[in-house]
């Protein structure tokens, strides 16, 4: 057999197994979830289900790695991650259990019921003892659109597993997507042959994006896949700054008119590039991280009249932007009210989310001085801050045109997975795929890392962190030795800068 028939046939056996995972030992609706790690051996099939999910995910993250060296067309790179995808549309949901409180929040839509008011149990969702604890009653915290689409998957169901394939559908939108803007983004970036293709492997054959998204059928498919689908539309100052300004203009259309204008063409392209900005939005609120660089962007590269230039950009970008959620929120009756619903989703304290792990840490510390003291939420506070502060410097460096729009969404998407005061494996697809558009061996890390964090949770979505408290403090102690190298490696450059 050839390296490439090892590599898909490698990876098929891997989705197998992780799929058989699923029904031994995933989070199936009447199974509920761990309290330690020792509950899987006392289930029938736990064992079992247990060797089936680490020896699928060895499998599968071989294939994907060794699949990213092979000199392969774009045609067999895309048979393949769909041939992978079979078995896991077909399993059961898993690392979480998320697709059945979505399913009830589509229930309560579909009820007449505000589901940023109140939580599955209000209606009470037919599905309830399915969904995790910690959601039952909780508010949604998901935009419009992806409230609609919940309540499109269960009206026309009287089964939950039809739902749960309905809402599959929606990652398989989002996936799509991302396999149609990578290579483009990475085309208008300079990459070169192939580096598109292989930048769309890296992404989707993750385990972390079979696993997660797609068997897990989570939102941030969805939203990722119309933001970065916005960052291909729009036009390429977005994507190289002020090299763009020196582009050839475009050649006058044919067709005569301000309509068919060069100007008029990109202003299109702005509106199209916030129409999908402002769906993501409409997924998940965390999008909106990304909406002011692209605008910002058009001034920093002006090398004169730079708020004109920003005007242009910002007006058709953000009123695209605005419109497509509030559209949404008004035509659903649904509104606006995810933004305060947020605020229930940092209820978990797992070390997984860095300033977590601080807290927990200072927390343990000040016990064993004898001290009543929570540090996790003024820890995740700092966090939130340093986000922001990140977030204002990349925007000044956007303005004044030493860094791209893209390459600051890059590195707020990092960020905002470092800061947040809640960390779950798949918000790590957000850096990895806009990494992947860069290349180099920072993809490569962030590629390594994302799929590591593919077995932060067990197959029935208890979360390794949640049952390993004490990691923290070793969490805290790397979290320092990477800072204090960072330090010492910026200081050393000072010197020879001089």
């Amino acid at each position: 057999m050839t390296d490439a028939g090892r590599v898909r046939y490698a990876g098929l056996a891997g989705a197998a197994l992780v799929a058989l995972a699923s029904w031994l030992a995933g989070a199936l609706p009447a199974a509920p979830p761990l309290v330690s790690t020792a509950a899987f051996w006392s289930r029938p099939a736990g064992p079992l289900g247990l060797a089936a999910w680490v020896l699928g995910l060895a499998a599968l993250g071989w294939a994907w790695w060794r699949g990213r060296e092979l000199d392969a067309a774009a045609g067999w790179r895309r048979a393949t991650l769909a041939l992978w995808a079979v078995p896991l549309l077909l399993a059961a949901p898993l690392g979480s259990r998320d697709l059945y409180s979505y399913a009830c929040q589509g229930a309560l839509v579909d009820a007449g019921r505000d589901p940023y008011d109140v939580g599955p149990a209000a209606l009470p969702c037919p599905w309830l003892d399915a969904v995790a604890p910690l959601w039952r009653d909780t508010p949604a915290p998901y935009g419009p659109l992806a409230l609609l689409l919940s309540a499109a998957a269960v009206a026309p169901a009287a089964a939950l597993w039809v739902s749960v394939l309905l809402l599959r559908l929606p990652v398989l939108v989002g996936l799509v997507l991302l396999g149609w803007a990578l290579p483009r983004l990475v085309a208008a970036t300079g990459g070169g042959p192939g580096a598109g293709a292989r930048a769309g492997w890296l992404v989707l054959g993750c385990p972390l994006v079979g696993v997660h998204l797609l068997a897990g059928g989570h939102h941030d498919a969805l939203m990722l896949g119309l933001l970065v689908a916005g960052l291909a539309l729009a036009p390429a100052v977005v994507l190289r700054g002020a090299a763009a300004a020196s582009d050839p203009p475009p050649d006058r259309p044919a067709l005569a008119g301000p309509r068919w204008s060069p100007e008029a063409a990109v202003a299109r392209r702005w509106r199209a590039a916030g129409a999908l900005l402002g769906a993501a939005v409409a997924v998940k609120a965390t999008a909106l991280l990304a909406l002011p660089y692209p605008a910002l962007a058009a001034g920093g590269a002006a090398r004169v009249a730079r708020w004109p230039a920003f005007v242009r950009a910002a007006v058709p970008l953000a009123a695209a932007a605005a419109a497509t959620p509030v559209l949404l929120g008004l035509v659903s009756g649904l509104g606006l009210g995810w933004a305060t619903a947020l605020r229930h989703t940092g209820e978990t304290t797992q070390w997984s989310s860095p300033p977590t792990a601080v807290g927990m840490t200072a927390t343990y510390l000040a016990r064993a001085a004898g001290l009543s003291y929570d540090a996790v939420p003024p820890a995740r506070g700092l966090g939130v801050l340093v986000l922001l502060v990140v977030a204002a410097v990349l925007a000044r460096r956007v303005w004044r045109g030493t860094t791209t729009a893209l390459a600051a969404v890059t590195a707020v998407s990092v960020a905002a997975v470092l800061c947040a005061p809640v960390f779950y494996p798949w918000y790590a697809v957000w850096p990895l795929a806009l990494l992947a558009v860069a290349g180099g061996a920072a993809a490569r890390r962030g590629a390594v890392l994302a799929a590591a964090a593919t077995a932060l949770t067990l197959p029935d979505g208890t979360g390794v962190p949640a049952l390993t408290k004490p990691l923290a403090v070793a969490v805290t102690l790397a979290l320092g030795a990477l800072a204090w190298r960072w330090w010492r490696a910026r200081t050393r450059r000072v010197p020879a800068a001089a």
